[in-house]
């Protein structure tokens, strides 16, 4: 197991290279200039003022030698000083990354909890009008736009009712009140995920169904809530942790779209707002951070398969 997670961590040096490459390019091909964002607070600015901040950005060099320079930093964990605020990128990074973590945690949740279920009775009650509603309301789920479900439930929960607030994280010396900053957009987050959970675990539960080793369990007498939980479910989560494993890109990049709807604190609006500003550093940063987010996930998905399954063997 040791050696196989640490093949797996040297693999992540040559990906992340690979992204660190594909970032810089495309972030470059961006429109506008980011001196020209910069001066355009100032009404007025001349030729000489605009070489100066060209030049304390790093934006006179070559393109190859930006390149060269910010590889050897990144090495070192240094994605360099945002252009917008002058601060540290990685400082900017990990000051909003936790209010993006509490989404991610409240959104994997609210998928597991509401897909699995979803799944588990589509499957037992396989073309009943359970399965039928069950899967309906997967397909619908799945079809929605996270931006135009966000708006829909801050007019009906928020607007409407009052019960959730719209916008913000929550006051973070309130455990509960970040809680209910949370609910709205962890549904608009999670909605498609459940849906695809819901969808792979009937499918996983309808070909685990007829396996001897079930028909045996019931055989002996099991009751069918031990038989469904630890033998049925047990065997059918391999694929849907596949397919959470291959949701981390589509949550994080929801991030910046929920984020951006209910004015939440995050990294993924911080990545709108450095796109709008061409902010170049802060991208690249911010990108990359995305990007190892993704490989960690993956192998922890990995390791998972073997403690659902013992079965299963690393080499």
């Amino acid at each position: 197991m040791l050696s196989y997670i640490f093949r797996r961590l040297l693999i992540t040096i040559p990906t992340l290279f690979g992204c660190f490459i594909a970032v810089f390019l495309i972030i470059r091909l961006i429109p506008g200039d980011p001196v020209e964002v910069i001066m355009s607070q100032q009404f007025v600015y001349s030729k000489a003022t605009y070489d100066a901040v060209s030049r304390d950005l790093g934006l006179d060099k070559p393109i190859h030698i930006q390149f060269i320079k910010q590889l050897l930093n990144a090495f070192r964990g240094d994605f360099g000083i945002s252009f917008s605020n002058r601060l540290p990128v990685m400082d900017n990074i990990f000051d909003q990354f936790p209010f993006t973590l509490h989404l991610a945690i409240a959104t994997i949740l609210l998928t597991f909890v509401l897909g699995i279920p979803i799944g588990i009775v589509s499957a037992l009650y396989r073309n009943r009008w359970q399965d039928y509603f069950s899967m309906t309301f997967a397909i619908f789920a799945v079809s929605l736009p996270a931006f135009w479900l966000g708006v829909v439930l801050m007019l009906v929960f928020s607007a409407k009712l009052g019960w959730f607030p719209t916008f913000g994280t929550g006051n973070p010396t309130q455990p509960v009140d970040i809680i209910r900053h949370l609910v709205l957009p962890g549904i608009t987050l999670c909605a498609g995920g459940a849906a695809l959970v819901a969808r792979m675990t009937r499918s996983s539960m309808l070909g685990i169904m007829e396996e001897d080793y079930i028909r045996t369990a019931r055989a002996k007498g099991l009751k069918e809530r031990y038989v469904v939980f630890r033998h049925m479910l047990r065997n059918a989560l391999i694929p849907v942790l596949t397919v959470m494993g291959l949701q981390v890109g589509y949550l994080l990049g929801g991030t910046v779209v929920v984020e951006a709807v209910f004015s939440r604190r995050g990294i993924g609006r911080l990545l709108l707002e450095s796109v709008i500003s061409r902010d170049y550093l802060q991208v690249q940063g911010l990108l990359l951070f995305y990007a190892f987010l993704i490989v960690l996930v993956n192998l922890v998905t990995d390791i998972l398969y073997g403690v659902i399954d013992p079965r299963i063997r690393y080499q």
